[in-house]
C-alpha cells in the first residue's frame, strides 16, 4: 500500500473513532496526531539550495589536476607556485599541498587545502564536482567562437550579465524570471496562494527565484524580517512609540479602500504580517539545532537559517512539498590579493565549513535524503595572473552536495589548463563544454519538474546532448 493510501486509512480509521465516541480513550495519544500527519506529508519533501558565489570563484584553483603532467601544465599556466617572498605573482598551488581525491570514475584531483570538509564529503559519496560547465547558447568550439559563427552569450566576461545568465537559464537577459522561480510554477509545491512563497531567499533580492507565480520570500539570517520603523538612539519612551506605530498600522489595515493600488498595498502588508507571524511562529517551536555552525561566516548564518526553515516547512503548519533556496557568499572577484590568506583561500574555507555544517544538520533534522545543494558562480577566473590576482573568465566548475547525490565522482571534461590551447582563449580563459542548462535540468527533474516541460524553462537545453547529467538518479 502506498504512503497515500497509508495516510488516507488511517485518516479513516480515526474518523470512525471520534465518530463511536472513542476519543477519551484516545485522548493521551491525540496530540500524536500532528506528529503522525507531519511525519506522512514530509516524506514526499524534496529541496534545492543554491549557493551562489557571487564575483567568479576561480574554481581551476578550486579543484586541480594531480597527475603529474597535467599537473604540471597547471603550474607553468599559472606562473609557478605561490609563494610570498619568492613568487608573488604565482597563482598555482604546491602539489603536495593539495587534498587528494580519488574520482570513482577514474583520475587523480586535488581540493584548494582550505577545503578538508569538502573532501570528506567528496570521499563520504556526499559530492561531486560538474568540470567545465558554462554559459553557452549551442555547443562552441575555439574557432567557431573566434569566427563569431554560432551565437554565443550577451556579454561574456560581465559580472551583471553572467550573473543573470546562470540564474535564468538561457541567454536572453530580458526574462525577468529565474529558472528556480520557472521551476517552482511548474511543479506541485504544497504552498498555498497568498501564504509562505515556496522560494525563499536569505540573501536578499534574486533573479533565480522570480517567476511567473510565486515572487520569493526574503528573510535574514537571524529570521524573518519584522516591520519595524528606525528611532533615533535615545529615543524616549521607545517602547510605547512603536506600540503606536502598531496601533496605526493596525487602524490602516482596519480601513476600507476604494483606489485599486490602495487595496493592492493594503493587501500586500496584511499578508506580509500574516507571514511574518507564521514563519516566526514554525521558528520558535522547534528547539535551537545541535549542530555546531563556524562563527563569523556569513554563508554559514544563511545555510543555518535554511536547514531551520526546512525543519519548520515539513511540518503540516506550513506544509511544503517542495522548496527551493538561495544563499550567497560575495567576495570571490579576486583581481586583487587572491592567494594571500584573507583571498581565496579563506573564502574557499568559508564555503567548505558551511557546507559540511548544512549537510550534518540535514542529517539532524532527518532531511539528508531529501536536499540536493549546488554551487553557482558567474565564471571562473584567468588561469594567467594579472599580477596581483585574476580577471574574468567563462567556463568553470561547480559542486553538488547531499545523499542523493552520486558523489565521488567529477562529471564533464576536466580541461587542459594550458594557455591559449585547444579549448582556451588568450590568459587561459576555458571554453566550457558542459552548459549551464545540463545541470539545471538534472536539478529541476528531481524535483518534479516533466520531461515535457523542460524546453519552458531551458529553451536553449534542446541543442545540448545529454540534456541531463548522471549525478542524481531521476
Amino acid at each position: 500500500m502506498s504512503r497515500r493510501n497509508d495516510r488516507r486509512e488511517f485518516l479513516k480509521q480515526m474518523g470512525l473513532l471520534l465518530a463511536a465516541g472513542g476519543v477519551s480513550s484516545w485522548w493521551p495519544q491525540f496530540r500524536l496526531l500532528g506528529q503522525a500527519l507531519a511525519q506522512t506529508s514530509s516524506s514526499d519533501y524534496r529541496a534545492l539550495v543554491c549557493v551562489y558565489l557571487a564575483g567568479g570563484n576561480d574554481a581551476f584553483n578550486w579543484l586541480v589536476p594531480r597527475e603529474i603532467n597535467a599537473y604540471n601544465v597547471y603550474r607553468t599556466t599559472r606562473g609557478g607556485v605561490y609563494d610570498p617572498q619568492s613568487n608573488p605573482t604565482g597563482l598555482a598551488i604546491a602539489r603536495d599541498a593539495l587534498l587528494p581525491i580519488a574520482p570513482i570514475n577514474g583520475g587523480d584531483y586535488g581540493l584548494h587545502p582550505s577545503c578538508p570538509e569538502l573532501k570528506q564529503l567528496f570521499d563520504q559519496g556526499k559530492l561531486a564536482f560538474i568540470a567545465n560547465i558554462g554559459a553557452l547558447i549551442v555547443p562552441t568550439t575555439k574557432a567557431q567562437y573566434l569566427n563569431r559563427s554560432v551565437p554565443l552569450p550577451p556579454e561574456l566576461f560581465s559580472h551583471n550579465s553572467q550573473t543573470t545568465f546562470w540564474q535564468i537559464g538561457h541567454g536572453d537577459l530580458r526574462d525577468p524570471y529565474g529558472w528556480g522561480g520557472e521551476l517552482a510554477a511548474r511543479i506541485a509545491t504544497g504552498a498555498v496562494a497568498g501564504r509562505l512563497s515556496p522560494c525563499i531567499s536569505i540573501a536578499g533580492s534574486t533573479r533565480y527565484l522570480m517567476g511567473p507565480v510565486w515572487t520569493p520570500y526574503q528573510m535574514g539570517a537571524s529570521g524573518a524580517v519584522a516591520l519595524t520603523t528606525s528611532l533615533p538612539s535615545g529615543t524616549p519612551n521607545a517602547t510605547a512609540v512603536r506600540n503606536r506605530r502598531d496601533q496605526a498600522v493596525a487602524e490602516l489595515l482596519a480601513l476600507e479602500y476604494h483606489h485599486l493600488f490602495e487595496r493592492e498595498h493594503q493587501s500586500v502588508l496584511r499578508r506580509s504580517l500574516e507571514i511574518y507571524q507564521e514563519v516566526s511562529n514554525a521558528l520558535n517551536a522547534d528547539p535551537p539545532l545541535s549542530t555546531a555552525f563556524p562563527s563569523e561566516n556569513p554563508l554559514a548564518d544563511q545555510l543555518k537559517m535554511v536547514a531551520r526553515m526546512i525543519r519548520a516547512s515539513r511540518r503540516p503548519e506550513i506544509g511544503h512539498r517542495r522548496q527551493i533556496y538561495f544563499v550567497s557568499l560575495g567576495g570571490f572577484d579576486t583581481h586583487d590579493n587572491q592567494m594571500v590568506s584573507t583571498g581565496q583561500p579563506r573564502l574557499l574555507m568559508r564555503v567548505s565549513q558551511a557546507l559540511a555544517a548544512f549537510q550534518q544538520a540535514l542529517g539532524e533534522i532527518g532531511a539528508e535524503q531529501q536536499v540536493v545543494t549546488f554551487t553557482l558562480s558567474e565564471f571562473a577566473r584567468t588561469l594567467a595572473t594579472n599580477g596581483n590576482g585574476t580577471d574574468h573568465a567563462w567556463g568553470t566548475v561547480q559542486a553538488v552536495m547531499g545523499a542523493p547525490v552520486i558523489g565521488g565522482r567529477i562529471y564533464g571534461t576536466y580541461p587542459v589548463l594550458d594557455n591559449d590551447g585547444a579549448w582556451t582563449l588568450s590568459r587561459g580563459r576555458v571554453i566550457p563544454t558542459l552548459a549551464v542548462e545540463q545541470m539545471a535540468s538534472t536539478l529541476a527533474r528531481w524535483m518534479g519538474l516533466a520531461t515535457s516541460e523542460l524546453a519552458a524553462v531551458f529553451p536553449n537545453l534542446g541543442h545540448f546532448a545529454p540534456q541531463s547529467l548522471p549525478f542524481l538518479s531521476l
